[in-house]
């Protein structure tokens, strides 16, 4: 992400869920949520995480076309390190 010429900032350790603190401190506009196809989003709403930004109208949901995922990048650096 942080070579991505379309994101302003990225940032490192944010929290797990969006809060008033972090829109504010960090000058946010727009939280961006980008989730591969094949993932089925969560239903329960206790544990959706972009609540308040949806609450907001600043929540904006990409729906990424690649097969790579975080699991997929750590599975190829293990395999790498055992040769």
């Amino acid at each position: 992400m942080l070579s991505c010429k379309y994101a302003d900032e990225v940032i490192i350790g944010a929290p797990w869920y969006v809060t008033e603190d972090l829109l504010k401190s960090f000058n946010i506009q727009v939280v961006v949520d980008g989730f591969p196809h094949f993932q089925k989003p969560i239903l329960k709403k206790e544990l959706d995480n972009y609540k308040l930004a949806k609450e907001k109208g600043m929540y904006v949901k990409l729906e990424l076309q690649s097969m790579i995922t975080i699991d997929t990048i750590i599975e190829r650096i293990a395999k790498n390190r055992e040769k």
